[in-house]
């Protein structure tokens, strides 16, 4: 496999692996930070970010934690590969 080949290998592994990890911490960030205001003497919708992990869980199963993450997919892995590319030229 060429040197090129390799780094674009390489790119698109690890920005996939980067997005496979954070996307799960964004998604439950924008949960949090998107839950309504609660009125007075109300709970908020989740009580923390453990909370918002289970319930998530409990109502989608593990695609929940994943959910919109097609299009960062694509974007993330073609910058990585071109960013390998370029810094290894």
């Amino acid at each position: 496999m060429g040197d090129v080949a390799k780094d674009l290998l390489s790119g698109t592994v690890g920005g996939v692996a980067k997005l496979m990890v954070g996307h799960p911490l964004d998604t439950i960030k924008v949960k949090l930070q998107s839950q309504s205001i609660p009125f007075l003497r109300q709970p908020p919708q989740y009580a923390g970010h453990t909370d918002a992990v289970n319930e998530t869980l409990v109502a989608e199963g593990s695609k929940g934690l994943y959910k919109g993450m097609g299009a960062p997919l694509v974007t993330v892995a073609t910058i990585n590969a071109a960013l390998f590319i370029v810094r290894e030229n």
